[in-house]
């Protein structure tokens, strides 16, 4: 869940996880409300909170991750603090490098103080791999990807640090009733390479000419070398 508007119903839907499955229960989130307690206490039912921490001042906040007005940098910093001396679980820490944006030394050594701040259990430190928003975000060099992975180490044990700088691969649901709405409202959420698409293709025995229907409604985007389908809005 990349954000957490949905709290009235957050904590039943951890409860009926937790009731109706054995498995190990995660969530993605961008932090912004666990600076309120009924947050923090539905979340502490998990068994992993990976949360988002890429800016080292209000200005970077703004800028990489957008937060309500009502919701300022230390304010959620503050949040995550409390959530750490409350959580018997694993932080999992979430950290989006962006060229010239947050990538330089000083921002490292900051981002590093508030990960010790919160201590998280692991940092993976990312880069943009996919068609971004935004036309300027660019991923940063992978020296410069290193460089800051040496810097937080003063702050985090380096076998916590992870570097994630490849593009993400994963397996799909896909509705084999209806295939191309299934593939179009992955692509709603993230652009998806070529060679993903074939791989759903191949992996649920489909249609290779779905591929053509699929490009009524994507538009081809090349992003650090590499082309995307991107969805565009026209189905």
């Amino acid at each position: 869940m990349e954000n957490l508007r949905y709290t009235p119903a957050l904590g039943k839907l951890i409860r009926w996880a937790r009731e109706n499955q054995g498995k190990p229960l995660a969530i993605l989130t961008n932090g912004a409300k666990l600076a309120d307690e009924t947050v923090r206490n539905w979340l502490s039912e998990l068994d992993v909170v990976k949360v988002s921490t890429d800016a080292c001042n209000e200005r970077v906040f703004r800028m990489v991750n957008r937060p309500h007005r009502s919701i300022t940098f230390e304010g959620f910093i503050n949040g995550l603090e409390k959530f750490r001396e409350e959580f018997s679980g694993q932080i999992w820490s979430e950290v989006m490098l962006v060229h010239g944006v947050n990538d330089t030394e000083e921002c490292a050594e900051k981002v590093g103080e508030v990960l010790s701040r919160y201590r998280p259990d692991r940092v993976y430190l990312m880069v943009p791999t996919r068609p971004p928003a935004e036309p300027w975000v660019k991923p940063p060099t992978s020296e410069t990807l290193i460089k800051f992975a040496n810097t937080i180490s003063k702050y985090i044990n380096k076998d916590r640090i992870f570097i994630i700088d490849y593009i993400e691969r994963g397996e799909f649901y896909i509705d084999k009733n209806d295939p191309l709405s299934s593939i179009l409202n992955i692509l709603k959420v993230q652009p998806m390479t070529i060679e993903q698409i074939m791989d759903i293709i191949k992996r649920n025995k489909l249609e290779p000419g779905i591929v053509d229907e699929l490009r009524k409604f994507v538009k081809e985007v090349v992003f650090n070398g590499t082309k995307y389908l991107v969805y565009s809005g026209n189905d």
